[in-house]
């Protein structure tokens, strides 16, 4: 009796609570194995240091936006135990960390992990077509709310 093999899903997300809970689910199913996760850390904006930068924020996007990412993001690493982070670390997940998803060395990475499915979930960045191209059956997005009337990059706030 030979055991079936599983689905190899690469997860696409921020630090935080949001992605956490999708890791959590794919991590729980007993026909996928996550074998990476490219971890997005741009939430400020590159070009500011991390005080410049929250008053950045808070002046785009106003003060209870701001917060809002704080407590989702920061916030939630820190406290919850499904964050991203603690849950690859927990169960031993390759990361890779970057600001753009599409340079060599995030194409290396998702191309070594070999997957056959990509899934971005709360993911901030956009994925270009050759990281889209190497996943060996689909590339998915999960969108938190009805589209396309709540459509955005972040419709849980808004909605």
């Amino acid at each position: 009796m030979t055991a079936e093999r599983r689905t190899r899903v690469v997860l696409c997300g921020c630090d935080g609570l949001f992605s956490g809970l999708a890791l959590a689910q794919l991590v729980a199913h007993p026909a996928i194995e996550i074998v990476g996760v490219v971890r997005s850390p741009r939430i400020l904006s590159t070009r500011y240091g991390l005080l410049r930068g929250a008053w950045h924020q808070i002046r785009h996007s106003g003060l209870a936006y701001a917060a809002y990412l704080w407590i989702a993001t920061t916030c939630a690493e820190l406290l919850t135990p499904c964050s991203l982070g603690r849950l690859t670390r927990r169960y031993g997940i390759p990361v890779f960390a970057t600001r753009d998803i599409n340079t060599a060395a995030a194409l290396a990475f998702v191309g070594g992990c070999g997957p056959d499915v990509l899934v971005s979930a709360f993911f901030n960045q956009r994925i270009g077509t050759a990281v889209l191209a190497v996943p060996r059956t689909l590339a998915l997005n999960i969108h938190p709310s009805l589209l396309p009337a709540f459509r955005g990059v972040d419709p849980v706030f808004f909605v």
